[in-house]
Protein backbone atom coordinates (compact mmCIF):
# COMPACT_ATOMS: atom_id res chain seq x y z
CA UNK A 1 0.00 0.00 0.00
CA UNK A 2 2.85 2.37 0.86
CA UNK A 3 4.42 1.75 -2.56
CA UNK A 4 1.17 2.49 -4.32
CA UNK A 5 0.69 5.72 -2.41
CA UNK A 6 4.26 6.79 -3.25
CA UNK A 7 3.84 6.04 -6.94
CA UNK A 8 0.43 7.71 -7.08
CA UNK A 9 1.73 10.84 -5.37
CA UNK A 10 4.73 10.98 -7.69
CA UNK A 11 2.59 10.52 -10.77
CA UNK A 12 0.17 13.27 -9.74
CA UNK A 13 3.02 15.65 -8.96
CA UNK A 14 4.90 14.99 -12.22
CA UNK A 15 1.80 15.28 -14.38
CA UNK A 16 0.81 18.50 -12.63
CA UNK A 17 4.27 19.94 -13.02
CA UNK A 18 4.44 18.96 -16.68
CA UNK A 19 1.09 20.61 -17.40
CA UNK A 20 2.25 23.69 -15.53
CA UNK A 21 5.44 23.78 -17.60
CA UNK A 22 3.55 23.56 -20.89
CA UNK A 23 1.09 26.25 -19.84
CA UNK A 24 3.93 28.48 -18.60
CA UNK A 25 5.83 28.06 -21.87
CA UNK A 26 2.71 29.00 -23.81
CA UNK A 27 2.18 32.09 -21.66
CA UNK A 28 5.83 33.04 -22.12
CA UNK A 29 5.48 32.62 -25.88
CA UNK A 30 2.38 34.83 -25.95
CA UNK A 31 4.17 37.48 -23.90
CA UNK A 32 7.08 37.29 -26.35
CA UNK A 33 4.71 37.80 -29.30
CA UNK A 34 3.09 40.77 -27.56
CA UNK A 35 6.50 42.19 -26.83
CA UNK A 36 7.40 41.94 -30.56
CA UNK A 37 4.17 43.69 -31.46
CA UNK A 38 4.98 46.59 -29.13
CA UNK A 39 8.51 46.78 -30.54
CA UNK A 40 7.24 46.91 -34.14
CA UNK A 41 4.81 49.67 -33.25
CA UNK A 42 7.73 51.69 -31.87
CA UNK A 43 9.74 50.90 -35.02
CA UNK A 44 6.89 52.32 -37.12
CA UNK A 45 7.65 55.80 -35.74
CA UNK A 46 10.78 55.89 -37.93
CA UNK A 47 8.61 56.10 -41.08
CA UNK A 48 6.84 59.12 -39.69
CA UNK A 49 10.17 60.94 -39.59
CA UNK A 50 10.17 61.56 -43.34
CA UNK A 51 11.03 58.27 -45.02
CA UNK A 52 9.94 57.99 -48.64
CA UNK A 53 7.86 54.99 -49.79
CA UNK A 54 10.38 53.68 -52.35
CA UNK A 55 13.29 51.26 -52.50
CA UNK A 56 15.67 53.84 -51.10
CA UNK A 57 13.34 54.69 -48.24
CA UNK A 58 12.79 51.01 -47.50
CA UNK A 59 16.53 50.31 -47.32
CA UNK A 60 17.15 53.43 -45.22
CA UNK A 61 14.38 52.51 -42.82
CA UNK A 62 15.66 48.89 -42.55
CA UNK A 63 19.15 50.12 -41.76
CA UNK A 64 17.88 52.41 -39.07
CA UNK A 65 15.89 49.47 -37.63
CA UNK A 66 18.95 47.20 -37.49
CA UNK A 67 18.02 45.08 -40.49
CA UNK A 68 14.30 44.71 -39.97
CA UNK A 69 12.42 43.86 -43.13
CA UNK A 70 10.51 46.86 -44.49
CA UNK A 71 7.84 46.65 -47.15
CA UNK A 72 5.77 49.43 -48.77
CA UNK A 73 2.46 48.43 -50.37
CA UNK A 74 -0.46 50.16 -51.94
CA UNK A 75 -4.02 49.75 -50.65
CA UNK A 76 -4.51 46.71 -52.91
CA UNK A 77 -1.61 44.87 -51.30
CA UNK A 78 0.74 45.34 -54.22
CA UNK A 79 4.41 45.70 -53.26
CA UNK A 80 5.86 49.15 -53.92
CA UNK A 81 9.22 48.44 -52.27
CA UNK A 82 10.65 45.60 -50.17
CA UNK A 83 14.00 45.03 -48.55
CA UNK A 84 13.66 41.32 -49.31
CA UNK A 85 12.46 39.56 -52.38
CA UNK A 86 8.81 38.68 -51.80
CA UNK A 87 5.50 38.13 -53.49
CA UNK A 88 4.10 40.74 -55.79
CA UNK A 89 0.87 40.97 -53.81
CA UNK A 90 0.13 40.48 -50.08
CA UNK A 91 -3.55 41.31 -50.14
CA UNK A 92 -4.34 37.92 -48.47
CA UNK A 93 -1.96 38.44 -45.55
CA UNK A 94 -3.67 38.80 -42.21
CA UNK A 95 -1.84 41.96 -41.17
CA UNK A 96 -2.62 43.64 -44.55
CA UNK A 97 -6.34 42.81 -44.24
CA UNK A 98 -6.42 44.23 -40.68
CA UNK A 99 -4.53 47.40 -41.71
CA UNK A 100 -6.90 48.08 -44.59
CA UNK A 101 -9.89 47.49 -42.35
CA UNK A 102 -8.74 49.03 -39.06
CA UNK A 103 -5.71 51.15 -39.92
CA UNK A 104 -3.17 48.68 -38.46
CA UNK A 105 -2.67 44.94 -38.24
CA UNK A 106 -0.40 42.33 -36.67
CA UNK A 107 0.27 38.63 -37.33
CA UNK A 108 2.88 35.93 -36.79
CA UNK A 109 3.57 33.29 -39.41
CA UNK A 110 5.89 30.30 -39.69
CA UNK A 111 9.11 31.02 -41.49
CA UNK A 112 10.62 27.48 -41.23
CA UNK A 113 13.46 26.06 -39.13
CA UNK A 114 11.59 26.63 -35.82
CA UNK A 115 11.39 30.36 -36.64
CA UNK A 116 8.40 32.65 -37.10
CA UNK A 117 8.08 36.16 -38.54
CA UNK A 118 6.14 38.89 -36.75
CA UNK A 119 4.50 41.34 -39.18
CA UNK A 120 3.13 44.77 -38.23
CA UNK A 121 1.39 46.93 -40.83
CA UNK A 122 -0.02 50.49 -40.62
CA UNK A 123 -1.88 52.54 -43.17
CA UNK A 124 -0.66 56.04 -44.10
CA UNK A 125 -3.06 57.46 -46.63
CA UNK A 126 -2.61 55.45 -49.84
CA UNK A 127 0.50 53.67 -48.56
CA UNK A 128 0.73 50.59 -46.32
CA UNK A 129 3.97 50.30 -44.34
CA UNK A 130 4.87 46.80 -42.99
CA UNK A 131 7.78 45.95 -40.71
CA UNK A 132 8.77 42.31 -39.97
CA UNK A 133 11.12 40.81 -37.42
CA UNK A 134 12.01 37.15 -36.90
CA UNK A 135 10.58 35.61 -33.70
CA UNK A 136 11.22 32.16 -32.12
CA UNK A 137 8.53 29.51 -32.68
CA UNK A 138 6.43 28.11 -29.84
CA UNK A 139 8.43 24.85 -29.89
CA UNK A 140 11.68 26.80 -29.78
CA UNK A 141 10.45 28.69 -26.74
CA UNK A 142 9.41 25.39 -25.09
CA UNK A 143 12.80 23.90 -26.02
CA UNK A 144 14.55 26.57 -24.01
CA UNK A 145 12.49 25.52 -21.01
CA UNK A 146 13.24 21.77 -21.35
CA UNK A 147 16.51 21.66 -19.34
CA UNK A 148 14.94 23.72 -16.62
CA UNK A 149 11.81 21.55 -16.67
CA UNK A 150 13.90 18.40 -16.41
CA UNK A 151 15.76 19.65 -13.39
CA UNK A 152 12.56 20.85 -11.81
CA UNK A 153 10.97 17.45 -12.46
CA UNK A 154 13.94 15.66 -10.87
CA UNK A 155 13.89 17.90 -7.84
CA UNK A 156 10.11 17.59 -7.64
CA UNK A 157 10.31 13.80 -7.85
CA UNK A 158 12.86 13.63 -5.02
CA UNK A 159 10.92 16.04 -2.85
CA UNK A 160 7.61 14.33 -3.70
CA UNK A 161 8.94 10.88 -2.85
CA UNK A 162 10.43 12.11 0.40
CA UNK A 163 7.28 13.97 1.36
CA UNK A 164 5.01 11.12 0.27
CA UNK A 165 7.13 8.61 2.20
CA UNK A 166 6.87 10.69 5.35
CA UNK A 167 3.17 11.34 4.76
CA UNK A 168 2.28 7.71 4.08
CA UNK A 169 4.30 6.65 7.09
CA UNK A 170 2.41 9.19 9.16
CA UNK A 171 -0.93 7.92 7.81
CA UNK A 172 -0.19 4.18 7.80
CA UNK A 173 1.67 3.93 11.08
CA UNK A 174 -1.47 4.11 13.24
CA UNK A 175 -3.23 1.68 10.89
CA UNK A 176 -0.31 -0.76 11.14
CA UNK A 177 -0.40 -0.42 14.90
CA UNK A 178 -4.13 -1.22 14.90
CA UNK A 179 -3.52 -4.22 12.61
CA UNK A 180 -0.88 -5.65 14.94
CA UNK A 181 -3.18 -5.18 17.92
CA UNK A 182 -5.98 -6.91 16.03
CA UNK A 183 -3.71 -9.85 15.22
CA UNK A 184 -2.41 -10.19 18.78
CA UNK A 185 -3.92 -12.44 21.46
CA UNK A 186 -4.53 -9.48 23.70
CA UNK A 187 -8.12 -9.11 24.93
CA UNK A 188 -7.79 -5.32 25.27
CA UNK A 189 -9.92 -3.12 23.03
CA UNK A 190 -8.14 -1.52 20.09
CA UNK A 191 -7.77 2.26 20.40
CA UNK A 192 -6.19 5.11 18.45
CA UNK A 193 -4.87 8.54 19.41
CA UNK A 194 -6.52 9.91 16.28
CA UNK A 195 -10.21 10.59 16.67
CA UNK A 196 -10.78 9.96 12.96
CA UNK A 197 -9.67 6.34 13.39
CA UNK A 198 -11.74 5.61 16.52
CA UNK A 199 -14.78 4.31 14.56
CA UNK A 200 -12.53 1.94 12.66
CA UNK A 201 -10.85 0.86 15.91
CA UNK A 202 -14.26 0.11 17.45
CA UNK A 203 -15.30 -1.96 14.42
CA UNK A 204 -12.05 -3.96 14.53
CA UNK A 205 -12.44 -4.49 18.28
CA UNK A 206 -15.98 -5.81 17.81
CA UNK A 207 -14.89 -8.07 14.96
CA UNK A 208 -11.96 -9.37 17.03
CA UNK A 209 -14.27 -10.10 19.95
CA UNK A 210 -16.80 -11.88 17.71
CA UNK A 211 -14.02 -13.88 16.05
CA UNK A 212 -12.59 -14.87 19.41
CA UNK A 213 -16.04 -16.00 20.54
CA UNK A 214 -16.53 -18.08 17.38
CA UNK A 215 -13.09 -19.65 17.77
CA UNK A 216 -13.87 -20.45 21.39
CA UNK A 217 -17.16 -22.11 20.40
CA UNK A 218 -15.43 -24.07 17.65
CA UNK A 219 -12.77 -25.21 20.12
CA UNK A 220 -15.46 -26.24 22.60
CA UNK A 221 -17.37 -28.13 19.89
CA UNK A 222 -14.18 -29.82 18.70
CA UNK A 223 -13.33 -30.82 22.28
CA UNK A 224 -16.86 -32.09 22.80
CA UNK A 225 -16.77 -34.10 19.57
CA UNK A 226 -13.39 -35.54 20.53
CA UNK A 227 -14.71 -36.38 23.99
CA UNK A 228 -17.80 -38.06 22.56
CA UNK A 229 -15.85 -40.00 19.95
CA UNK A 230 -13.25 -41.16 22.44
CA UNK A 231 -15.95 -42.02 25.00
CA UNK A 232 -17.79 -44.29 22.58
CA UNK A 233 -17.33 -48.00 22.98
CA UNK A 234 -17.70 -48.28 19.23
CA UNK A 235 -14.69 -47.67 17.02
CA UNK A 236 -14.95 -45.12 14.20
CA UNK A 237 -12.49 -44.59 11.34
CA UNK A 238 -13.04 -42.12 8.47
CA UNK A 239 -11.05 -41.91 5.21
CA UNK A 240 -11.41 -39.18 2.58
CA UNK A 241 -11.89 -39.78 -1.14
CA UNK A 242 -8.13 -40.14 -1.67
CA UNK A 243 -7.85 -42.84 0.98
CA UNK A 244 -6.19 -40.58 3.55
CA UNK A 245 -7.08 -41.17 7.19
CA UNK A 246 -9.14 -38.24 8.48
CA UNK A 247 -10.37 -39.42 11.87
CA UNK A 248 -9.92 -42.35 14.24
CA UNK A 249 -11.17 -42.49 17.81
CA UNK A 250 -9.40 -44.16 20.72
CA UNK A 251 -11.54 -47.32 20.60
CA UNK A 252 -10.76 -47.91 16.92
CA UNK A 253 -7.09 -47.10 17.45
CA UNK A 254 -6.85 -49.64 20.26
CA UNK A 255 -8.58 -52.33 18.19
CA UNK A 256 -6.77 -51.83 14.88
CA UNK A 257 -3.40 -50.51 16.03
CA UNK A 258 -4.12 -47.14 14.39
CA UNK A 259 -5.24 -48.16 10.91
CA UNK A 260 -6.39 -50.95 8.58
CA UNK A 261 -4.54 -51.92 5.46
CA UNK A 262 -6.23 -51.49 2.09
CA UNK A 263 -6.60 -55.24 1.60
CA UNK A 264 -8.67 -55.58 4.77
CA UNK A 265 -10.90 -52.72 3.67
CA UNK A 266 -11.33 -54.28 0.23
CA UNK A 267 -12.26 -57.61 1.82
CA UNK A 268 -14.92 -55.97 3.97
CA UNK A 269 -16.38 -54.10 0.98
CA UNK A 270 -16.36 -57.29 -1.07
CA UNK A 271 -18.35 -58.95 1.70
CA UNK A 272 -21.13 -56.41 1.37
CA UNK A 273 -19.51 -53.84 3.64
CA UNK A 274 -19.91 -56.10 6.70
CA UNK A 275 -17.46 -58.48 8.32
CA UNK A 276 -16.90 -60.13 11.70
CA UNK A 277 -13.45 -60.18 13.27
CA UNK A 278 -12.18 -61.67 16.51
CA UNK A 279 -9.73 -59.54 18.49
CA UNK A 280 -8.43 -60.66 21.90
CA UNK A 281 -11.23 -63.22 22.39
CA UNK A 282 -13.86 -60.57 21.58
CA UNK A 283 -15.95 -60.59 18.43
CA UNK A 284 -16.45 -57.34 16.51
CA UNK A 285 -18.68 -56.31 13.65
CA UNK A 286 -16.89 -54.21 11.01
CA UNK A 287 -19.36 -52.21 8.90
CA UNK A 288 -18.28 -49.81 6.13
CA UNK A 289 -20.61 -47.11 4.83
CA UNK A 290 -20.05 -44.31 2.31
CA UNK A 291 -20.78 -40.63 2.89
CA UNK A 292 -20.13 -38.76 -0.35
CA UNK A 293 -16.56 -39.59 -1.34
CA UNK A 294 -15.60 -40.49 2.23
CA UNK A 295 -15.70 -43.96 3.79
CA UNK A 296 -16.76 -44.56 7.39
CA UNK A 297 -15.91 -47.75 9.29
CA UNK A 298 -17.95 -48.52 12.42
CA UNK A 299 -16.54 -51.20 14.72
CA UNK A 300 -19.08 -52.66 17.15
CA UNK A 301 -18.44 -55.19 19.92
CA UNK A 302 -21.03 -57.94 19.29
CA UNK A 303 -19.55 -60.49 21.68
CA UNK A 304 -22.43 -60.23 24.14
CA UNK A 305 -25.01 -60.39 21.37
CA UNK A 306 -23.45 -63.47 19.87
CA UNK A 307 -23.16 -65.07 23.28
CA UNK A 308 -26.79 -64.26 23.95
CA UNK A 309 -27.77 -65.98 20.76
CA UNK A 310 -25.79 -69.02 21.76
CA UNK A 311 -27.31 -68.93 25.23
CA UNK A 312 -30.76 -68.77 23.66
CA UNK A 313 -30.09 -71.90 21.64
CA UNK A 314 -28.66 -73.60 24.70
CA UNK A 315 -31.75 -72.62 26.63
CA UNK A 316 -34.00 -74.23 24.04
CA UNK A 317 -31.92 -77.39 24.21
CA UNK A 318 -32.09 -77.33 28.03
CA UNK A 319 -35.85 -76.80 28.01
CA UNK A 320 -36.20 -79.73 25.65
CA UNK A 321 -34.10 -81.84 27.97
CA UNK A 322 -36.12 -80.84 31.01
CA UNK A 323 -39.37 -81.61 29.21
CA UNK A 324 -38.29 -85.21 28.83
CA UNK A 325 -38.57 -85.65 32.62
CA UNK A 326 -42.36 -85.13 32.83
CA UNK A 327 -42.68 -87.14 29.67
CA UNK A 328 -40.94 -90.06 31.37
CA UNK A 329 -43.23 -89.64 34.39
CA UNK A 330 -46.29 -89.66 32.17
CA UNK A 331 -45.13 -92.85 30.51
CA UNK A 332 -44.35 -94.38 33.90
CA UNK A 333 -47.81 -93.51 35.13
CA UNK A 334 -49.24 -95.08 32.01
CA UNK A 335 -47.29 -98.24 32.77
CA UNK A 336 -48.62 -98.16 36.34
CA UNK A 337 -52.14 -97.95 35.07
CA UNK A 338 -51.41 -100.75 32.71
CA UNK A 339 -50.28 -102.88 35.66
CA UNK A 340 -53.86 -102.97 36.98
CA UNK A 341 -53.71 -100.59 39.95
CA UNK A 342 -56.76 -98.61 38.65
CA UNK A 343 -60.21 -99.74 37.62
CA UNK A 344 -60.99 -100.17 33.97
CA UNK A 345 -62.89 -96.94 33.48
CA UNK A 346 -60.24 -94.73 35.06
CA UNK A 347 -57.49 -96.61 33.39
CA UNK A 348 -59.03 -96.07 29.99
CA UNK A 349 -59.57 -92.31 30.58
CA UNK A 350 -56.15 -91.74 32.12
CA UNK A 351 -54.44 -93.73 29.45
CA UNK A 352 -56.02 -91.65 26.68
CA UNK A 353 -54.99 -88.35 28.34
CA UNK A 354 -51.47 -89.48 29.13
CA UNK A 355 -50.86 -90.75 25.62
CA UNK A 356 -52.28 -87.53 24.12
CA UNK A 357 -50.09 -85.31 26.29
CA UNK A 358 -47.09 -87.47 25.60
CA UNK A 359 -47.55 -87.03 21.89
CA UNK A 360 -47.86 -83.26 22.29
CA UNK A 361 -44.71 -83.08 24.37
CA UNK A 362 -42.85 -85.26 21.92
CA UNK A 363 -44.02 -83.09 19.02
CA UNK A 364 -43.00 -79.91 20.84
CA UNK A 365 -39.60 -81.32 21.65
CA UNK A 366 -39.13 -82.31 18.05
CA UNK A 367 -40.07 -78.80 16.85
CA UNK A 368 -37.75 -77.09 19.32
CA UNK A 369 -34.84 -79.33 18.42
CA UNK A 370 -35.52 -78.80 14.73
CA UNK A 371 -35.59 -75.00 15.14
CA UNK A 372 -32.38 -75.04 17.17
CA UNK A 373 -30.56 -77.19 14.64
CA UNK A 374 -31.28 -74.95 11.65
CA UNK A 375 -28.42 -72.54 12.40
CA UNK A 376 -25.89 -75.33 12.80
CA UNK A 377 -27.07 -77.18 9.69
CA UNK A 378 -24.14 -76.91 7.27
CA UNK A 379 -25.03 -79.82 5.01
CA UNK A 380 -24.71 -78.83 1.32
CA UNK A 381 -27.91 -78.22 -0.71
CA UNK A 382 -28.76 -80.16 -3.83
CA UNK A 383 -31.23 -79.76 -6.68
CA UNK A 384 -34.71 -81.03 -5.82
CA UNK A 385 -38.02 -81.11 -7.70
CA UNK A 386 -40.26 -78.75 -5.77
CA UNK A 387 -43.25 -79.52 -7.98
CA UNK A 388 -43.23 -83.16 -6.88
CA UNK A 389 -42.68 -82.36 -3.19
CA UNK A 390 -45.57 -79.90 -3.21
CA UNK A 391 -47.90 -82.35 -4.95
CA UNK A 392 -47.05 -85.13 -2.46
CA UNK A 393 -47.48 -82.78 0.52
CA UNK A 394 -50.95 -81.74 -0.62
CA UNK A 395 -51.97 -85.42 -0.90
CA UNK A 396 -50.89 -85.93 2.71
CA UNK A 397 -53.17 -83.11 3.86
CA UNK A 398 -56.21 -84.24 1.82
CA UNK A 399 -57.97 -85.89 4.82
CA UNK A 400 -57.74 -82.67 6.87
CA UNK A 401 -58.90 -80.63 3.88
CA UNK A 402 -61.89 -82.88 3.37
CA UNK A 403 -62.79 -82.82 7.09
CA UNK A 404 -63.21 -79.02 6.94
CA UNK A 405 -64.87 -79.11 3.47
CA UNK A 406 -62.15 -76.80 2.16
CA UNK A 407 -62.03 -76.05 -1.56
CA UNK A 408 -58.45 -76.62 -2.77
CA UNK A 409 -57.16 -74.80 -5.88
CA UNK A 410 -53.70 -75.76 -7.13
CA UNK A 411 -51.72 -74.25 -10.00
CA UNK A 412 -48.36 -76.05 -10.00
CA UNK A 413 -45.91 -75.60 -12.85
CA UNK A 414 -44.19 -78.90 -13.60
CA UNK A 415 -40.46 -79.38 -13.21
CA UNK A 416 -39.80 -76.47 -10.83
CA UNK A 417 -36.41 -77.15 -9.25
CA UNK A 418 -34.54 -75.32 -6.49
CA UNK A 419 -31.27 -75.77 -4.64
CA UNK A 420 -32.12 -77.00 -1.15
CA UNK A 421 -32.64 -80.26 0.72
CA UNK A 422 -35.73 -82.45 0.78
CA UNK A 423 -36.43 -82.23 4.52
CA UNK A 424 -36.05 -78.41 4.56
CA UNK A 425 -38.32 -77.76 1.59
CA UNK A 426 -40.81 -80.26 2.96
CA UNK A 427 -40.88 -78.32 6.27
CA UNK A 428 -41.53 -75.02 4.47
CA UNK A 429 -44.33 -76.49 2.35
CA UNK A 430 -45.82 -78.55 5.19
CA UNK A 431 -45.97 -75.63 7.64
CA UNK A 432 -47.51 -73.20 5.12
CA UNK A 433 -50.19 -75.66 3.94
CA UNK A 434 -50.98 -76.94 7.46
CA UNK A 435 -51.43 -73.37 8.71
CA UNK A 436 -53.70 -72.60 5.77
CA UNK A 437 -55.86 -75.58 6.80
CA UNK A 438 -55.68 -75.00 10.58
CA UNK A 439 -56.69 -71.35 10.48
CA UNK A 440 -59.21 -71.62 7.62
CA UNK A 441 -62.97 -71.53 7.91
CA UNK A 442 -65.32 -74.45 7.35
CA UNK A 443 -65.98 -74.55 3.59
CA UNK A 444 -63.20 -72.06 2.91
CA UNK A 445 -60.70 -72.03 0.06
CA UNK A 446 -56.98 -72.72 -0.15
CA UNK A 447 -55.04 -71.73 -3.26
CA UNK A 448 -51.52 -73.05 -3.90
CA UNK A 449 -49.53 -71.61 -6.82
CA UNK A 450 -46.01 -72.65 -7.81
CA UNK A 451 -43.87 -71.09 -10.54
CA UNK A 452 -40.15 -71.17 -11.20
CA UNK A 453 -39.83 -67.88 -9.26
CA UNK A 454 -42.17 -68.28 -6.27
CA UNK A 455 -44.49 -70.34 -4.11
CA UNK A 456 -47.79 -68.76 -3.02
CA UNK A 457 -50.15 -70.25 -0.43
CA UNK A 458 -53.43 -68.36 0.18
CA UNK A 459 -56.39 -69.08 2.42
CA UNK A 460 -59.74 -67.51 3.26
CA UNK A 461 -59.39 -68.09 6.98
CA UNK A 462 -59.48 -65.95 10.08
CA UNK A 463 -56.70 -63.66 8.83
CA UNK A 464 -54.18 -61.78 10.92
CA UNK A 465 -54.55 -58.34 12.47
CA UNK A 466 -51.99 -55.69 11.61
CA UNK A 467 -50.72 -55.75 15.17
CA UNK A 468 -50.15 -59.52 15.12
CA UNK A 469 -48.72 -59.43 11.60
CA UNK A 470 -45.47 -58.03 12.96
CA UNK A 471 -44.98 -60.98 15.35
CA UNK A 472 -46.17 -64.09 13.52
CA UNK A 473 -42.58 -65.21 12.84
CA UNK A 474 -41.58 -65.04 16.53
CA UNK A 475 -40.99 -68.30 18.33
CA UNK A 476 -43.94 -69.75 20.30
CA UNK A 477 -46.25 -66.99 19.06
CA UNK A 478 -49.72 -68.01 17.84
CA UNK A 479 -52.31 -65.70 16.31
CA UNK A 480 -55.33 -67.59 17.66
CA UNK A 481 -54.62 -68.85 21.17
CA UNK A 482 -57.60 -71.20 20.93
CA UNK A 483 -55.71 -73.20 18.30
CA UNK A 484 -52.51 -73.49 20.35
CA UNK A 485 -51.58 -77.10 20.85
CA UNK A 486 -53.99 -78.55 18.33
CA UNK A 487 -52.26 -80.58 15.66
CA UNK A 488 -48.82 -79.40 16.74
CA UNK A 489 -49.61 -75.68 16.73
CA UNK A 490 -47.01 -74.50 19.22
CA UNK A 491 -46.07 -71.25 17.42
CA UNK A 492 -42.88 -72.63 15.91
CA UNK A 493 -44.06 -73.44 12.37
CA UNK A 494 -43.74 -69.96 10.85
CA UNK A 495 -40.58 -69.28 12.86
CA UNK A 496 -39.05 -72.39 11.29
CA UNK A 497 -40.24 -71.32 7.81
CA UNK A 498 -38.74 -67.86 8.27
CA UNK A 499 -35.44 -69.25 9.50
CA UNK A 500 -35.20 -71.76 6.66
CA UNK A 501 -35.99 -69.09 4.05
CA UNK A 502 -33.35 -66.76 5.47
CA UNK A 503 -30.76 -69.54 5.49
CA UNK A 504 -31.57 -70.50 1.88
CA UNK A 505 -31.61 -66.87 0.70
CA UNK A 506 -35.34 -66.85 -0.08
CA UNK A 507 -37.61 -63.85 0.50
CA UNK A 508 -40.69 -64.58 2.64
CA UNK A 509 -43.63 -62.17 2.34
CA UNK A 510 -47.02 -62.15 4.03
CA UNK A 511 -50.22 -60.26 3.28
CA UNK A 512 -53.29 -60.61 5.48
CA UNK A 513 -56.55 -58.98 6.43
CA UNK A 514 -58.40 -59.97 9.55
CA UNK A 515 -61.53 -61.97 8.76
CA UNK A 516 -60.64 -62.21 5.03
CA UNK A 517 -57.60 -64.46 4.78
CA UNK A 518 -53.83 -64.67 4.49
CA UNK A 519 -51.31 -65.07 1.66
CA UNK A 520 -47.74 -66.28 2.14
CA UNK A 521 -45.26 -65.84 -0.73
CA UNK A 522 -41.81 -67.45 -0.92
CA UNK A 523 -39.62 -65.86 -3.63
CA UNK A 524 -36.69 -67.97 -4.79
CA UNK A 525 -33.80 -65.53 -5.20
CA UNK A 526 -31.73 -67.49 -7.70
Amino acid sequence: MRKRLLLLSLAISLVGLLIFSVVSADIYYQNTVNSFEDTLKVYMNVYEEGITADETGAKEMSDRLEGARVTFLDKNGNVLADTEQGDENYADSEEIIQAIAFGEGFSVRNAGLNKNMAFYCRQYGEVLVRIALPTPSQWAVFGKFVPTIIWVLIIDAVLCLAFAFLLTGFILRPLEKMTKEAASDSKQNITSVYSELNPLAEIISDMKEQMAEKIRKLDDEAKMQTLLLNSMEHGIIIWDGSGNLRLINEAASALTGGDLDEQEISNIIAGGGVAYKTILDREYLFRITHSGSSRVLLITDVTDIRRAEKSKNDFIANVTHEMNTPLTSIKGFAELIGSGSLNDEKVKSATSIIISQSEKLASLIKSIINYSEIDSDDLPPYEINLSEILTDAIKVFEPQINNKSINLVTVIDPGVKVMSRYERINEIVGNLVSNAIRYNKEGGTIEVRLTKDSLVVSDTGIGISEQNLQRIFDRFYTVDKSHSGKGGGFGLGLAIVKKLCNKAGYTLLVESKEGVGTTFTVIFNK
